[in-house]
């Protein structure tokens, strides 16, 4: 994934061979402002709502809208206005070759729409809210699947969700992959993506910790760090979100500074999850894993102190 400040739409942004979609995201509360941007600034003739002639066709007053745009477009411009604003319509911009008919684009992306999971559970996939965008395409670890996805689209860009570690910067992923994905009724979502969509609960949970402790929320690297001690809490047995936040507040506590010469308190946040005997400490209740852990902090203090 690459990821910007800015979002260029004047010079290199729109690569040679692409043609770009704007796929603008509706809801009840913009739909007006949304239906009279594309009336008064656009003038593509390829433009449909992406719930027509689909399963959806009933719920076209919230349908997102599939518009193709050029460098310099005001309706690109009010897009990139709207994401930095956090007002009016959103949505996620994507491109596909010269080759690729209008038509076809419009057909992968409806197919797209409906997801099933490993569960049998199905689902519609918002994927041009960009909070969704935000994890589906940019959390997902295999890029396989996320390219699989893709098929025919080389590029989709968005602007990164609130609270995660991408708020406040253009997110692109690209499409390297000439293989074309076979159509099935739904897409099947992979463990991969399970995990991204699960990754966004965690953030979620993050942001109030982050708020109630005044750490900075713009900084990807304590957003790393927190979530990599919240998904400890999870294997250690941690279920109560109060109770995960004291793991983490005990996990912080081993990062402030130290005086002692030989001791590095650093280094012991680091390694603290893996000293932990974890099965022990799985097998007891909440109030009881927490104490335990405590006290091996204390005793590792003491020791230090000499």
């Amino acid at each position: 994934m690459i990821t910007s400040d800015t979002l260029n739409l004047h010079s290199d942004s729109f690569e040679a061979g692409l043609q770009y979609y704007l796929i603008a995201n509706s809801v009840p509360a913009s739909t007006p402002t949304l239906s009279a941007d594309i009336y008064t600034h656009s003038n593509s003739v390829e433009s449909a709502a992406l719930y027509l002639d689909s399963d959806l066709s009933t719920f076209l007053d919230v349908s997102p809208y599939v518009i193709r745009v050029r460098e310099g477009d005001h309706l690109l411009q009010q897009y990139e206005q709207n994401a930095l604003t956090k007002k009016g319509w959103t949505g996620v911009l994507i491109a596909v070759t010269e080759e690729t008919s209008f038509e076809a684009l419009l057909a992968h992306l409806r197919q797209r729409l409906f997801v099933s999971f490993s569960s049998g559970r199905k689902g519609i996939l918002h994927y041009s809210n960009p909070n969704i965008a935000n994890y589906f395409f940019g959390e997902t670890e295999l890029r396989t699947n996320t390219e699989s996805w893709l098929g025919m689209i080389k590029q989709v860009c968005w602007y990164g969700a609130e609270n995660s570690p991408n708020q406040g910067l253009w997110c692109k992923v690209q499409n390297h992959s000439d293989k074309a994905e076979a159509h099935t009724p739904s897409w099947v979502i992979t463990p991969s993506q399970e995990a991204a969509f699960k990754l966004q609960n965690i953030d979620r949970a993050l942001t109030t910790y982050f708020t109630n402790v005044s750490l900075d929320l713009k900084d990807s690297h304590i957003w790393t760090q927190y979530r990599r001690y919240f998904n400890e809490a999870e294997t250690l047995g941690f279920a109560d979100l109060d109770n995960i936040y004291q793991y983490l507040t005990l996990c912080r506590a081993q990062n402030s500074p130290c005086d002692q010469e030989h001791y590095s308190a650093e280094k012991v946040a680091a390694s603290l999850f893996e000293r932990l005997d974890i099965k022990a400490i799985q097998s007891l209740n909440e109030a009881q894993k927490l104490h335990h852990i405590e006290m091996l902090i204390k005793k590792d203090e003491s020791y230090a102190n000499g």
